[in-house]
């Protein structure tokens, strides 16, 4: 209870964000003009896995949600961008891998990139969950909407989405012809073309829809080591065909496919100045080091620039039958099969062959199927229910290069090799079901549960260990066989209850308690047998407490929510004494906090929207960390640490205003976030600063709508963030943020 009155405490200093209201006063004709009314416009959601979609106001689950309008009026080019404009929501990348998500939702999420680290946010595409973290942050362009869940949502998705889930719905056919081509070009020699085309086949019956988004980037980030050039590049060609059949009134197929080919540059990093310290195999590592650029520089230095091919293809079939007027079966069956090939980055970021990841490999294919069965039970009662299968395989290898400038492989130019690779197998099955009961005009209870099951099978050629040896040779991929091999299980039990009042037609209340578990796994980067696991599943007791509310005649929105998330058995990724990394289950405690989205409409024409999050972190138990350089844990001094990558506060403000020009409407919008301190680790060893940033555009859209035309700036301050940094002991570093982009399109519509 105590906690609880901490909560309501942080809830009266709160103000912040969101994402739609309805406005009726807008004609529409004019929203097709007017960027404020587009960003204004009510947002239909289908996080609660209903027949139909329901409207984000009268849904009782902090969510944040944008439709495919609004992505395009924020120049959204990818998941990173939309996480800015919700509260306590970071979907960054991270820069040893291409396309690889850590994404933290209410302080739950990855730092890193191994593979075998499930996710704590999980991302679906039509109804497609993404079994890996790998080739995830890819481009948002052809979206209907995302919807951000924040919180915990065990009960209807499952496992690993304990911070929460982004769902993606890419855009459905037409069921008129129409042709649609976008243009982007801008600094940095960013080109981006984007075309769909809808062609209705037979009348009524099939619908069909063809989009291809093609796209280059220059270099980034200067290097100021010779040799390798710059850093930056990256294509991606995307294909995406989509058809839509009604062979009758009540039964609906929805059949998609995708391919997806990309070659990227690996993200920027940087050594940390004071990082090295003492010796590696009797040689100081702080000698011959060179200088490194500013820590407020935009500039890196790097002694090699891969080039890392990521390609991938899904298809999914959607079937949706409608077989009484009260009752509908939905069935998704989906597969997906993704390839990186040639991972490699330079790890140390300082300009000298110390530390450099080669040769890495991903190979993951998966399958799922859900059946959603939605019925009106009586008058009062909404139940939805369903059984679920998802089973993924998946391969990495990876070849590390340390100290050849050092001569640590036994002479000058020769590195340490170290190899290591393995594969799991992973099934998981489950049943679920919740229902809605409508008590009075006013009460609604929401009770719902779900039962899963998981296994895991593991086998490992652990680096350090000779399993990737031939003879006395150093390690090499072609080298390694697996010599680990170990199976689990798991089973784990999710309930929901949760009450919604309706004050009246414009304001709801609701509070809810939910359970919510991360699975349990192996260490695919093993180096030793005691680093293999199995590790258990991280556990998470979720409240909260929410408001919903539109004001002054619809022109205002306000939605507020306070929460608390009990965990055990966190699972942290640890160095061990010789730096490599461990995956284990660390302790348990509490993170709670509060969310505020705030939208409201001056006039016709001006739009103001604000996000707010707050967020405070503490440990109740640390069974293994050595936080003051005694080998061993500290339980007591680990209480007074925070949580790794859990700014206390989140922001982000927007301004939109339309003006009338005689051949059309022109949509000036700006926009700040801002992101707070946060620790890089569990230990508080390292403060990441906090960052700001400034977006801006400039949108004309003339009079008929087909053609619009657009000025657009990102970061425009070119400010120098760190999205992660990384203490490996000997060797810090940093993951640096974007940097500032600007440049113009084009888009006509027929």
């Amino acid at each position: 209870m105590k906690k609880l009155y901490r909560i309501k405490s942080f809830a009266i200093a709160m103000t912040v964000a969101v994402v739609s209201g309805n406005v009726p006063i807008v004609t529409a004709a004019d929203a097709t003009k007017r960027a404020s009314a587009v960003l204004m416009e009510e947002v239909l959601v289908t996080g609660r896995k209903k027949s139909d979609a329901e409207l984000l106001q009268d849904v009782p689950v902090a969510i944040t949600a944008v439709s495919g309008e609004q992505i395009e009026a924020m120049f959204a080019t990818d998941l990173t961008d939309i996480g800015y404009q919700a509260p306590n929501v970071s979907l960054n990348p991270v820069a040893t891998i291409p396309n690889y998500a850590n994404f933290v939702i209410r302080g739950f999420g990855l730092n890193g990139s191994v593979l075998s680290d499930d996710p704590s946010v999980g991302v679906i595409i039509d109804g497609m969950y993404l079994g890996v973290p790998a080739g995830v942050v890819t481009n948002t362009f052809d979206l209907e909407g995302i919807e951000i869940l924040r919180g915990p949502q065990g009960t209807l998705f499952g496992r690993n989405v304990t911070g929460g889930a982004a769902l993606l719905t890419t855009r459905q056919p037409a069921e008129e012809f129409s042709f649609r081509a976008r243009t982007i070009y801008g600094n940095d020699s960013n080109k981006q073309i984007m075309v769909s085309v809808d062609a209705p086949m037979a009348d009524d019956k099939a619908y069909s829809r063809m989009t291809i988004l093609y796209s280059e980037h220059g270099d980034s980030y200067d290097n100021v080591v010779e040799g390798p050039g710059d850093l930056g590049e990256k294509d991606l060609l995307v294909i995406r065909p989509k058809l839509r059949l009604t062979p009758t009134e009540h039964l609906t197929i929805n059949l998609s496919a995708e391919y997806g080919d990309g070659d990227a540059e690996p993200g920027a990093r940087r050594f940390l100045f004071n990082a090295f310290k003492g010796t590696i195999g009797g040689v100081a590592v702080n000698s011959g080091i060179p200088s490194v650029v500013s820590n407020n520089s935009n500039k890196v230095s790097v002694d090699f620039i891969p080039e890392v091919t990521t390609t991938w293809k899904h298809a999914i079939a959607e079937v949706i039958w409608h077989f009484t007027d009260r009752s509908t079966l939905k069935s998704i069956t989906s597969w997906r099969d993704l390839k990186q090939s040639n991972i490699a980055q330079d790890i140390d970021g300082t300009g000298i062959d110390f530390f450099n990841f080669r040769d890495g490999f991903i190979n993951q294919e998966q399958y799922s199927q859900e059946f959603i069965l939605t019925t009106e039970v009586r008058d009062n009662i909404e139940l939805t229910t369903g059984v679920y299968y998802f089973e993924q395989e998946y391969d990495y290898g990876e070849q590390r290069e340390i100290g050849k400038d050092f001569g640590l492989g036994g002479g000058p130019g020769i590195a340490l090799d170290q190899a290591g690779v393995g594969t799991i197998e992973h099934d998981t099955s489950a049943v679920f079901a919740q229902a809605d009961f409508l008590l009075n005009d006013n009460w609604i209870m929401n009770i719902g549960a779900r039962m899963t099951w998981e296994s895991k099978d593991a086998a490992l050629a652990r680096r350090l260990t000779g399993e990737c040896r031939a003879g006395t040779s150093n390690g090499t991929l072609p080298n390694c066989v697996n010599a680990f091999f170990d199976d689990e299980s798991w089973s784990n039990f999710t309930p929901k209850i949760g009450v919604q009042y309706t004050l009246n037609d414009d304001t709801q209340t609701y509070a809810s308690f939910t359970k919510g578990f991360r699975s349990g796994g192996f260490n695919i980067r093993a180096t030793s047998e005691s680093s293999t696991g199995p590790y258990e599943e991280e556990k998470i007791d979720a409240w909260e407490i929410g408001l919903k509310t539109d004001f002054l005649g619809n022109r205002g929105r306000l939605n507020l929510a306070v929460f608390l998330n009990q965990f055990e058995d966190l699972q942290r990724t640890l160095l061990n004494a010789d730096a490599n990394q461990e995956i284990i289950n660390v302790g348990e405690g509490d993170i709670w906090g509060a969310e505020m989205e705030l939208s409201y409409l001056v006039g016709d024409n001006l739009l103001l929207q604000a996000t707010f999050g707050y967020v405070e972190s503490e440990f109740d138990e640390f069974t293994d960390l050595d936080v003051d350089g005694i080998p061993g844990a500290d339980p007591e001094l680990a209480k007074n640490l925070e949580i790794a990558h859990v700014p206390h506060f989140t922001s982000n403000l927007t301004a939109t205003y339309d003006l009338s020009v005689p051949i059309g409407w022109i949509s000036l919008r700006g926009n700040y976030s801002f992101t707070g301190d946060s620790f890089a680790d569990d230990a508080n060893r390292y403060e990441i600063s906090g960052y700001e940033m400034w977006n801006a555009s400039a949108t004309l859209v003339t009079d008929d709508s087909n053609w619009s035309f657009s000025l657009f700036g990102k970061n425009l301050t070119d400010e120098v963030y760190y999205q992660s940094v990384f203490l490996f002991g000997v060797l810090d570093v940093a993951d640096l943020g974007a940097r500032r982009s600007f440049g113009i399109s084009a888009t006509y519509e027929y």
